[in-house]
């Protein structure tokens, strides 16, 4: 599975990155970098704007090295529960988890988003009943 997800991710490589922060190009964790970009549910692609950054300057293995650690942080970021999380916070998700861990993933999000919706309509509900029984006691006229 680790080398399945390792090739997809090689080959999603291809795409554009977006914005990154600047990085320092040599002396850097790569592994580090790689594993913190997939545990914020950033895309692999991210590693595109890193190496136009660098140009000349990016390490011979700062690719591989970048790989390595999306892979594992892709990994534990790609699961029902912290699919679960993100849904119930309805937070965004930028759909890079690979197909093969993705289901596991969308599976927890659609359901956290179900009940942060359910919650959702109960404050409502909630918010409007008190609403009504307010309007009810201000009609009263208090001696």
């Amino acid at each position: 599975m680790y080398k399945l997800i390792a090739s997809l991710c090689l080959i999603l490589l291809a795409g554009c990155g977006g914005n990154v922060k600047p990085v320092a190009c040599t002396g850097i964790d790569w592994t580090d970098l790689g594993y913190t970009t997939a545990t914020s549910g950033k895309s692999v692609r991210t590693f595109d704007a890193y190496r136009d950054q660098c140009g000349s300057n990016l390490e011979e293995t700062a690719m591989d090295s970048y790989l390595e650690g999306y892979t594992k942080g892709v990994i534990e970021y790609c699961t029902y529960e912290n699919g679960h999380l993100l849904g119930s916070q309805n937070k965004p998700i930028e759909g890079s988890c690979p197909i093969e861990v993705r289901s596991a993933f969308d599976n927890g999000y659609a359901q956290g988003l179900r009940e942060f919706k359910e919650k959702l309509t109960d404050l409502r509900r909630e918010s409007d009943e008190n609403e009504r029984q307010g309007m009810n006691t201000r009609s009263i006229p208090v001696e």
